[in-house]
């Protein structure tokens, strides 16, 4: 868990030092599938830990401490900056992914699996479950 944790750090602090995009207009580059969307908590974290992940139809956020970072929000930020950004999307019904294509040559790629109806795997996190809420 401790790891875990760590991994979230990094992803808040990369996300703080750069974000936000767009236009302000109401289209996603997200696209989550039916079988993911929901909320998802870390396998045996303490409650409160808020360590996961939340989809939506047309987005998703990363769960940290009692905040949240939504990947959306974020590509907006930096296109409202003038920056391009672009997201890469491969969905089947058993996993998806989502590589973004940050200025500067900067990605980040966001990998999950299926494992049953209630539980994920984040590939970025070897053996870390998340459980459907």
């Amino acid at each position: 868990m401790k790891n875990l944790l760590y991994v979230f750090t990094a992803l808040l602090i990369f996300s703080c030092s750069s974000s936000d995009d767009s236009s302000g207009t109401s289209s996603s580059d997200i696209n989550p599938p039916t079988w993911i969307q929901g909320t998802w908590k870390q396998e045996g974290a303490l409650q409160g830990q808020g360590l996961g992940f939340k989809f939506s139809s047309n987005d998703f956020c990363t769960l940290i401490l009692n905040g949240d970072l939504c990947t959306q929000g974020q590509i907006d930020s930096f296109r409202k900056a003038g920056e391009k950004v672009t997201v890469e999307e491969t969905i089947s019904s058993t996993s998806y992914s989502a590589k973004i294509n940050y200025p500067m040559g900067q990605s980040v790629t966001y990998s999950f699996s299926k494992i049953s109806n209630t539980e994920i795997k984040w590939e970025s996190s070897a053996g870390v479950v998340f459980i459907k809420q």
